[in-house]
């Protein structure tokens, strides 16, 4: 009996490693650098998101991919671990990623950045990120790959209405670390470049407005402790005016010596046998208060920031929706001191008004 049998030829087909792009080698760690860049300003005071500056590197550096073959590959984008999104987005739906204000981390200033990526007539802006890929280009061919360069546009968003930081701050600078990456998979290797952006800065228009008070001097006249409820209220108004890119005025009152030990009053400079005894000088926001409207704060070295007044009596809105103008009006009125004894003569207290902008 014969045998028989049976050669059976089992060929296989490999492709290459990489899913048809990868990144060329030298652009693995890409530094965006922007070109151009110009002190910016808030466009509106508004809590609307708005587009502030749009940046791009001019195509140096080069960030560069290459195709291998023809299969179709998927372009995706992953988070670092060291840089977090916001939660906010912008307009165009973007995710947000912090700034440095002054060389401090900054989530909360309404500043931040938004990227786009793009090459040919494909563009996209980064949506959505994660510890996970995220696509963003799908089905690139080998074309759309094989020696490509993609350019990547940093764009600068105010989005909420928080207008203004506590520390008045002058530049903006990105985090030094790698904001994201984009990514290749394949079937056996992949395929990365970690996106940094270098140490520019980006100056910050500084806020400006006139400042003027109605009088530099207060004076009382002549008073008697026989009608107290006569003395008058004196009127110390400061007018803020021709004001760009204000959000906010705060005006201060700072001691300049002889505060009372709550900060409520200014006590008697003058020492001596004709300096006036048992009476203060206050503030108040109104011209005749009553025993429930208490006197304004006065700062002194040990309350930095302690009375500052946000709301102005005035105020003029440009057109953009900023500060035009505004008045603070302060009343000064004094009052006789408890348990203590009251003798006529001089007095002389000083003060220093002043308005923060921002």
């Amino acid at each position: 009996m014969k045998k028989y049998g049976f050669v059976i030829l089992l060929v296989f087909f490999c492709r290459s490693a990489f899913a048809g792009c990868k990144f060329s080698a030298n652009t693995t760690n890409f530094i965006f650098t922007p070109v151009n860049i110009q002190p910016i300003s808030l466009t509106n005071n508004t809590n609307e998101p708005q587009l502030v500056a749009t940046y791009s590197t001019n195509g140096s550096p080069a960030l560069i991919t290459q195709g291998n073959d023809d299969y179709h590959a998927e372009m995706s984008v992953w988070t670092t671990s060291s840089i977090k999104p916001l939660t906010t987005k912008t307009s165009t739906g973007a995710v947000l990623f912090p700034i440095n204000l002054d060389g401090l981390y900054a989530t909360s200033s309404g500043y931040a950045f938004a990227f786009k990526i793009s090459s040919g007539s494909r563009s996209a802006y980064i949506t959505d990120i994660s510890n996970m890929p995220q696509p963003l280009f799908a089905d690139l061919e080998q074309s759309e790959c094989d020696n490509k360069t993609w350019d990547i546009t940093l764009e600068l968003w105010h989005v909420n209405s928080y207008l203004r930081d506590e520390k008045k701050f002058s530049a903006i600078t990105p985090l030094s670390d790698a904001y994201f990456r984009l990514k290749f998979v394949g079937d056996y290797d992949d395929s990365d470049a970690f996106i940094s952006l270098s140490s520019f800065s980006i100056p910050v228009t500084p806020v400006t407005c006139n400042l003027s008070v109605n009088s530099p001097v207060i004076d009382f006249g002549e008073l008697s402790f026989n009608n107290v409820n006569a003395w008058p209220a004196k009127t110390v108004t400061l007018i803020s005016n021709n004001c760009s890119q204000v959000g906010l005025a705060e005006m201060h009152i700072l001691a300049n010596g002889n505060p009372t030990k709550n900060n409520y009053a200014l006590l008697n400079k003058l020492t001596g046998d004709d300096a006036a005894e048992g009476i203060s000088l206050k503030f108040f926001r109104i011209p005749n208060p009553t025993a429930d409207d208490g006197p304004i704060p006065i700062e002194t070295d040990d309350s930095p920031d302690y009375a500052s007044i946000s709301n102005c009596d005035d105020t003029t809105f440009g057109s953009d929706g900023f500060i035009s103008s505004c008045t603070h009006t302060i009343y000064a009125r004094f009052g006789t001191s408890f348990n203590s004894t009251q003798k006529n003569g001089k007095f002389e207290a000083s003060a220093t008004f002043s308005v923060t902008y921002y």
